[in-house]
């Protein structure tokens, strides 16, 4: 939950302390995400990714053997139970000014 009033019943003040907390914060964003090592990367399975040779003559086409991948790395249940990628769904509170 926000502790900045709703847009449309913010005053002329409220909203400018708001922009001022805003551009604050984007003046001090870093200019580049932290880099992880290949082993340490939770995205690990995909960099430098190659289709596998078996998988693709298994299911004859690029795009089903891709579709084999992504279940063997998220798990069968993804498509029906609606499970995240990273596991967790962002918090709201991760966006609060």
């Amino acid at each position: 939950m926000s502790t900045y009033p709703d847009a449309e019943n913010c005053s002329h003040d409220e909203m400018k302390i708001i922009l001022q907390r805003i551009k604050l914060l984007l003046d001090n964003f870093p200019d580049q995400l932290p880099e992880k090592s290949a082993p340490e990367s939770k995205f690990a399975d995909f960099l430098n990714f190659t289709l596998d040779p078996d998988l693709l003559e298994k299911t004859g086409s690029e795009v089903s053997a891709l579709s084999e991948h992504l279940k063997r790395v998220f798990g069968p249940m993804t498509r029906v139970s609606g499970t995240h990628f990273c596991g967790r769904k962002v918090s709201q509170s991760a966006f609060k000014i």
